[in-house]
C-alpha cells in the first residue's frame, strides 16, 4: 500500500496556504508525477527527469533557469511543488536513515567511474571498447573484470545484461525498462512512487545524470558515435544501488529468505520531514530559502528595489560627447572580454567601446586541428550549417 499518499496530499496542503491561487498548478503537477496506468518506463523517466540540470556542456554553455520546465506555474507555486518533490528519500537514503551505512557512497563512485568514460569527449587517452553500444553494454562489458564482494549480484546482472544483448538481440531500451521496473519492484515500491523514487536516485548524481538527459536530447553534444541513453544510466544506477543495498542489509540483519527485501525496507518513510530552510537540493529553492520564507516580505523588498532602481535611472542623465569618437568597438559582453576593452580604452580617449548582449549571427561548427570533437560556436539552439576546420 502507498501510506505515504495521505501525507503527500496533506504537506502540499500545507505549504499552499500562503498560494492559495496557485493549489491547481499545484495539484496538476502532482498528478503528473503518478504514473497512468499505460504509463512506460520512458514516460517516467522523461517526468522524472524535469528537475534535472540542462546547461549544455562548456563549449556551448549558457546557463538554464532551472525551473524552465514549470514556467506555467508561478515562482512561489513552483518553489512548493519543487519542495515537495525533492522531499522523497531514495532507497539509498532509506537504508541509511535504517542502519547508518550509507550505502550509496560506493555504488555512486562506481556510477561516476563508468560515465567518466562513457560521455568522455576526448580528454581520455584511451577510448573504452563497445562504448559506441551503450552505458548499459558498457556497464554489462567491464562489471566482471572486477572482484568486489559487494558487486557480486551486479556482476550476476551484466552476465544476464549480456546474454540478452548478444544473443536474444533485445533493444537496450527495453532491456533497461525491464532492469529499472524488477529493481524498483524489488525495493517494494508501488507504481504511483516510481517517478518520486526514480527522480530521488538521478537527483543524488544529478550532475552526471543532467549531462545524459543534455547528450540524449542534444546529440551533437555527445562524443561522436555514442547514443546516450538516461533510461539506461537509471538502469545502471540503480544495478548497482541494489547490489550496494542488498549488501549491507544482509549484514544488518536482512535475511532474504525470511523477509522479502520491500518489508525490511518499510520501516522508514518515503520522504523526510523537512522546511524551506533545511534540505533543499535545487538552486533556487537555496535562493528562496535565503531570501525570506515569507512571500509577502519578498514582495514587499523586490517593491523597494524596483523603486530604488527606476528612480536611479531616471534621475540619471547622460552626457553626450561633442565629437565622434575615432573608434568604437563593440564586444561581447562577457566579463572575460572586459581586459580587452579596457585595452582599447587605455590606448586613446578616442576610442570608445561597448558591451553587446547579443550575438553576431556568425552560426558555426568549429573542428580544431587536434583531433577534438566538434563544437558548436553559437547560442543555445542553434544548428549550424557549415564547419570551420582548423588546417594543421
Amino acid at each position: 500500500p502507498d501510506h505515504d499518499h495521505d501525507h503527500d496530499q496533506g504537506h502540499v496542503q500545507a505549504v499552499s496556504k500562503v498560494h492559495r491561487g496557485g493549489r491547481l498548478a499545484i495539484d496538476e503537477a502532482m498528478k503528473r508525477d503518478v504514473p497512468a496506468e499505460d504509463a512506460t518506463m520512458e514516460d517516467i523517466v522523461k517526468q522524472a527527469a524535469k528537475l534535472l540540470p540542462s546547461q549544455g556542456i562548456l563549449e556551448s554553455f549558457v546557463h538554464r533557469n532551472p525551473y524552465q520546465k514549470f514556467e506555467e506555474m508561478s515562482f512561489n507555486d513552483c518553489n512548493d511543488y519543487v519542495h515537495f518533490a525533492e522531499s522523497h528519500m531514495s532507497p539509498g537514503e532509506r537504508v541509511f536513515r535504517l542502519v547508518k551505512y550509507d550505502p550509496r557512497n560506493r555504488a555512486n563512485h562506481a556510477v561516476v567511474d563508468l560515465a567518466s568514460v562513457f560521455l568522455d569527449r576526448g580528454a581520455a587517452k584511451w577510448v573504452p571498447r563497445f562504448r559506441h553500444r551503450g552505458f548499459l553494454y558498457l556497464f554489462a562489458s567491464l562489471e566482471n573484470l572486477g572482484f568486489s564482494p559487494w558487486r557480486r549480484p551486479a556482476r550476476l546482472a551484466a552476465k544476464r545484461v549480456l546474454e540478452a544483448l548478444d544473443k536474444d538481440k533485445i533493444d537496450p531500451q527495453v532491456l533497461s525498462a525491464t532492469i529499472l521496473r524488477e529493481n524498483l519492484e524489488f525495493l517494494g515500491i508501488p507504481k504511483s512512487r516510481w517517478t518520486h523514487t526514480v527522480r530521488s536516485m538521478m537527483m543524488e548524481l544529478k550532475g552526471w545524470a543532467g549531462m545524459f538527459h543534455r547528450m540524449e536530447t542534444v546529440p551533437a553534444e555527445a562524443p561522436i558515435n555514442v547514443k546516450v541513453s538516461l533510461l539506461e544510466f537509471c538502469a545502471v544506477q540503480s544495478l548497482l544501488l541494489n547490489a550496494s543495498i542488498s549488501s549491507i542489509g544482509q549484514q544488518e540483519g536482512w535475511v532474504p529468505a525470511a523477509m522479502p527485501f520491500s518489508v525490511w525496507i518499510s520501516k522508514t518513510p518515503g520522504r523526510r520531514e523537512v522546511h524551506h530552510e533545511g534540505h533543499v537540493l535545487h538552486p533556487s529553492a537555496l535562493s528562496y530559502a535565503e531570501q525570506s520564507s515569507r512571500a509577502e516580505e519578498r514582495s514587499r523588498l523586490e517593491e523597494k528595489f524596483e523603486s530604488a532602481t527606476l528612480r536611479a535611472i531616471g534621475d540619471h542623465s547622460v552626457s553626450k560627447g561633442s565629437a565622434r569618437p575615432q573608434l568604437q568597438l563593440y564586444a561581447c559582453i562577457d566579463d572575460r572580454v572586459g581586459s580587452l576593452r579596457r585595452h582599447a580604452e587605455s590606448i586613446s580617449p578616442e576610442v570608445e567601446t561597448f558591451g553587446v548582449a547579443g550575438f553576431f549571427d556568425i552560426p558555426i561548427k568549429y573542428q580544431s586541428a587536434d583531433g577534438s570533437d566538434p563544437v558548436v560556436l553559437a547560442p543555445e539552439g542553434n544548428v549550424p550549417c557549415g564547419t570551420l576546420v582548423e588546417g594543421d
